[in-house]
């Protein structure tokens, strides 16, 4: 069962994007309102602690943390990425801007190690930051960046990219209905795999906590769930590995924008146009899913994005066109 616990009211625009910090100690959001919100629990409370503005001109689309917690990554349509970095609580500053992309910036993406930093854009292109030490305790460690690579290999908008939790894989989404993978080799990052079963503009994608899967959802308003056949050969990669062994339909009646899996239980969250939110559960010994619970009227408009608690599984957050957040209460046993 789904409960709506608390709403999270600041934005005065729509809301892009939703990102725990690796602890869950605080939820940051943004959107086209410019601004960053940090939240935190006070109480029995989650509220507002610190907004962060001034570094972008356009909508915020995307924000990612770093595994340690301490910088802050935020795309905008203004073609431009910026780390932010937290001095103390509650007292943050812009670092660093990184340029490139030619028009708008539509994700960002530390990878699980904090050595790799994506995004990519409308621009079709995705960038490949590296840092420019890989001593993530010295204070400069996540403030200069190096260009590792940029790839051109999608037709279209990449909308989502996202790294996989164990090795130096990164995945993206794109207008041109695909969802490719991406590995380093021999110095340069390559396209090794293209999965090519949505019919229509696929919005998002995460992991599985193991690797093992990955789950996807598209304009065509369906959820697919993929797995690695070759994932004990990992982090050797190999074309044809990931193989599509469930498609959700019939939940969703508008496009499927976000989806989250959970850190901490097999079930995914997605988020939908048609104002919605519905939970997956995965039946571990069929390797099927069903559709647990659905919020039909979740928010007023749009809900753009969903996002599980890293280390509660009972802890889910949307945001949405109609500026508001919301914190829901899961019940997997109800």
């Amino acid at each position: 069962m789904l409960e709506a616990i608390q709403t999270l009211e600041g934005h005065t625009d729509r809301v892009w994007t939703l990102a725990w910090n690796p602890d869950g100690t605080l939820l940051a959001s943004s959107g086209a309102d410019k601004t960053i919100r940090l939240w935190a629990k006070e109480g029995d409370k989650w509220n507002c602690v610190s907004i962060l503005t001034g570094s972008h001109n356009k909508s915020i689309r995307s924000l990612s943390w770093s595994p340690c917690g301490t910088y802050l990554a935020s795309a905008s349509f203004d073609s431009t990425v910026c780390v932010w970095k937290r001095s103390s609580f509650g007292n943050w500053s812009a670092v660093v801007n990184l340029e490139g992309h030619e028009s708008e910036v539509k994700c960002v993406a530390w990878s699980a190690d904090g050595f790799y930093l994506a995004s990519c854009g409308r621009d079709r292109k995705i960038w490949i930051w590296e840092r420019a030490t890989d001593d993530m305790d010295e204070f400069e460690a996540s403030e200069n960046w190096d260009c590792s690579d940029v790839k051109e290999d999608h037709s279209k908008d990449v909308k989502h990219i996202v790294w996989h939790p164990q090795h130096p894989i990164l995945v993206s989404c794109s207008y041109d209905d695909t969802v490719k993978f991406f590995h380093q080799k021999e110095g340069d990052w390559t396209c090794y795999e293209t999965l090519t079963a949505h019919k229509s503009t696929v919005w998002s994608a995460d992991f599985s906590p193991c690797g093992q899967y990955l789950v996807t959802c598209s304009d065509d308003k369906t959820v697919r769930i993929w797995k690695n056949h070759a994932h004990d050969k990992l982090p050797e990669v190999e074309e044809n590995s990931w193989k599509c062994i469930s498609v959700i339909q019939g939940y969703h009646a508008r496009s499927i924008y976000n989806v989250s899996w959970s850190k901490v239980d097999n079930v995914i969250a997605s988020a939908s146009g048609d104002n919605s939110l519905a939970i997956y559960r995965m039946d571990t010994k069929e390797n099927t899913f069903i559709c647990s619970d659905k919020s039909s009227q979740s928010h007023d408009c749009d809900v753009n994005c969903v996002s599980w608690h890293p280390r509660q599984s009972s802890l889910l957050a949307s945001g949405s066109d109609d500026f508001k957040i919301k914190l829901w209460k899961y019940d997997n046993e109800a």
